[in-house]
């Protein structure tokens, strides 16, 4: 029987980091997988891609879109949805306020229930989910709607976690915040359209599964692209502006503040274990 702990390992305003720790293990399954990656020159892009998306999260909250479903509907348990990527990570995300990280690895197959390695890894991640949601129901977790952790205590940081930040290259840094915005202001003028993502599929012939895609944050936008669905939405989405000396610039489109946000978006929580505050402890039941 495997035991293990999920533990708090960064706070923020928007989000709260939580991660599994092993028994005997030094580091939680998401600090070793920042570890394992950190230092392999073949993978050091996807990772600073990874680490870059995660910080786009951490400053607007795990919202549903952002997250790719890998098990039944209505489940938590997504992976980090790189598109060209080839290595996945894998988490819960329990409310906008709240994503338990789990470990990954290099994706050799295509599906994660064909790969010995990341079946292991998902399937802890659904033992989890599964015994939060019970002790939560059972009231023995209590989900905190303040967001508030305990007063008076420092903002928690990972320090492996905040190692490896310093190393993502400021390249792929800009083009991952870029890709969420792009992504948040198409989110917001549907919204304001009372549109769906599935309406925007119909409009450009796409398939609502590869609008979604389009939307978690990562997706590599073509001009041609972006011309599309700012045809299809009657909106602009990105402005062209000239300078003084008559060169231009692209202008993310700042006004999509002004959208509505959906009535969709909850709350932030925070998990808090009604004995000691911080830590849940699994034992397998």
């Amino acid at each position: 029987m495997e035991r293990y702990e999920v533990e708090l390992i960064e706070q923020y305003d928007k989000l709260n980091l939580y991660s599994i720790r092993i028994d005997g293990h030094e580091y939680t399954e998401f600090e070793e997988f920042v570890l394992r990656f950190s230092d392999n020159d073949e993978y050091k892009e996807d990772l600073d891609i990874v680490l870059s998306w995660l910080d786009n999260i951490i400053r607007r909250g795990a919202l549903e879109r952002y997250f790719r479903p890998e098990y039944r509907y209505g489940s938590g348990i997504s992976a980090i949805p790189i598109e060209t990527s080839k290595i996945r990570l894998y988490c819960v995300r329990i409310s906008n306020k709240i994503l338990i990280l789990g470990n990954g690895g290099i994706k050799d197959a295509d599906k994660w229930q064909d790969s010995p390695l990341l079946s292991s890894i998902v399937n802890r991640l659904v033992d989890t989910e599964r015994f939060i949601q019970s002790r939560k129901h059972s009231g023995k977790i209590c989900i905190n709607e303040s967001g508030e952790l305990i007063q008076g205590t420092m903002m928690k940081r990972s320090k492996i976690l905040e190692k490896r930040r310093t190393m993502i290259s400021e390249e792929t840094r800009e083009w991952v915040d870029f890709s969420f915005k792009i992504a948040d202001r198409i989110h917001c003028v549907l919204a304001s359209k009372g549109l769906t993502q599935k309406d925007l599929a119909t409009k450009l012939g796409k398939s609502e599964a590869e609008i979604s895609k389009w939307m978690r944050g990562t997706h590599n936008f073509t001009i041609s692209t972006i011309k599309k669905i700012e045809v299809a939405l009657d909106c602009e989405i990105l402005s062209v502006k000239k300078t003084l000396d008559g060169s231009v610039f692209f202008l993310y489109n700042s006004s999509y503040t002004t959208y509505p946000i959906s009535k969709s978006v909850k709350n932030a929580d925070t998990i808090v274990n009604a004995s000691n505050g911080l830590k849940m402890v699994y034992n397998g039941n």
